[in-house]
């Protein structure tokens, strides 16, 4: 510091601190993993257009094998069931996971009743247990 009463005053300043490598949250979110994002993504997806199709079944503009519109709105009250519970489970909620297993039930039993006795009945009986084994490694986290 010079002692010449002409020169501008000089500032001390400390440097400043290091940036934090994360922004600062309330709670730290859990890692969902690739095998359960892929699951939920592929799951969301398949019942989003489903959706779509037992709309247009209801609407009139697809027919359903025979089967009159009422079935397909029962189809497509499930499927927003599934994708609600989908949803739940992104969000961390393990109520998500009883929703979609007895959405899979009350699907496999409609099946059943409308007399679809075929392979492909029984397989929609894994999706819950396929979400199940992605999500136990992190059910702590599940709310």
């Amino acid at each position: 510091m010079s002692h010449n009463p002409y020169a501008p005053p000089e500032a001390v300043v400390e440097p400043a601190p290091a940036p934090l490598s994360k922004p600062m949250q309330l709670y730290e979110e859990p890692i969902r993993g690739g095998w359960l994002t892929f699951l939920l993504v592929m799951k969301f997806i398949g019942n989003v257009i489903a959706a779509i199709t037992y709309l247009f079944v209801v609407c009139g503009v697809l027919s359903l094998n025979g089967r009159g519109p009422s079935v397909a709105l029962a189809y497509l009250a499930l499927v927003v069931t599934n994708i609600t519970a989908i949803a739940a489970i992104w969000n961390w909620r393990r109520w998500g996971l009883y929703l979609l297993v007895v959405s899979a039930i009350v699907i496999f039993a409609l099946n059943l009743s409308l007399g679809l006795l075929h392979w492909s009945t029984g397989i929609g009986l894994f999706g819950p247990l396929l979400v199940f084994a992605a999500m136990w490694p992190r059910w702590k986290s599940f709310e």
